[in-house]
């Protein structure tokens, strides 16, 4: 499924990822290139294949790019951190920790070329993610609210349309850990891949205290989720090992404004 394809000049080509549908058409240094929903959820590793007939009501976009034959399609996570809101709200005692496995949405890219941000030549969500704001109104980040199951064991596979991000989290407060959402920057994250899933690197959090930062820290490497994982997508911005932020809203901090 991720990986590089040869376009042959005047052939429409389809690839469906989750509910998401890929449309390509190559005319020289035109590249033409649409995407849309579609009702059922398809887990396929077929990638592009031909097809005959556009479906009607498919709208073309214009990209002029190079001559080059071929894309690189690889999957990328959101453009923005991650609200998590456990439907269960989770309580962690003094010196435990918790180990969790999250599911995220997926987004598509096209590169052209190499894998360099000026040959990116189209993206899109697979899922589409509520906006939300995260922390206080002056010293927040706008944010992507996520509705994912949460989970503790690895399924056997995975749709291809998410990736799985393995989460420790552990209180080295001297209180008890009650939190309501979870901040996760993904846009320090790869992506690692095999036949059957999807999946980020291991993050690491330690809660401090509530009036403290949190440490955040992102194993480098493969995850150890699964076997034969290579590398498949990229971070969007540089990773930074340990980070010091806000990682967790609390219910009563609503009451402040």
């Amino acid at each position: 499924m991720w990986q590089k394809y040869k376009f042959e000049e005047n052939k429409i080509y389809t690839a469906q990822i989750g509910s998401t549908r890929l449309w390509v058409k190559k005319q020289d240094k035109i590249w033409l290139i649409s995407s849309g929903k579609e009702e059922a959820r398809i887990q396929s590793t077929k990638g592009f294949e031909v097809i005959n007939q556009l479906p009607e009501y498919v709208s073309w976009n214009q990209y002029i790019a190079d001559k080059h034959t071929g894309f690189q399609l690889i999957p990328a996570l959101p453009d923005r951190p991650i609200v998590v809101k456990p439907e269960v709200p989770f309580t962690i005692l003094s010196g435990m920790s918790l180990g969790i496995l999250l599911k995220i949405p997926v987004w598509i890219q096209l590169y052209t070329s190499t894998l360099k941000p000026e040959n990116l030549i189209f993206e899109c969500a697979t899922n589409g993610l509520s906006s939300t704001w995260f922390g206080d109104p002056t010293n927040g980040e706008l944010s992507y609210e996520l509705q994912s199951e949460i989970i503790q064991k690895l399924p056997e596979s995975c749709s291809a349309d998410v990736a799985i991000c393995p989460i420790t989290i552990r209180n080295d407060s001297q209180t008890t850990l009650d939190f309501h959402r979870l901040l996760i920057d993904v846009n320090q994250l790869n992506i690692y891949g095999n036949s059957k899933l999807l999946c980020t690197n291991e993050v690491k959090v330690r809660f401090k205290g509530e009036e403290q930062n949190t440490e955040v820290q992102i194993v480098h490497g493969n995850p150890e989720l699964a076997g034969d994982l290579k590398q498949v997508g990229y971070a969007r911005t540089k990773t930074d090992k340990n980070l010091l932020k806000k990682s967790f809203y609390f219910i009563k901090s609503f009451t402040q404004y």
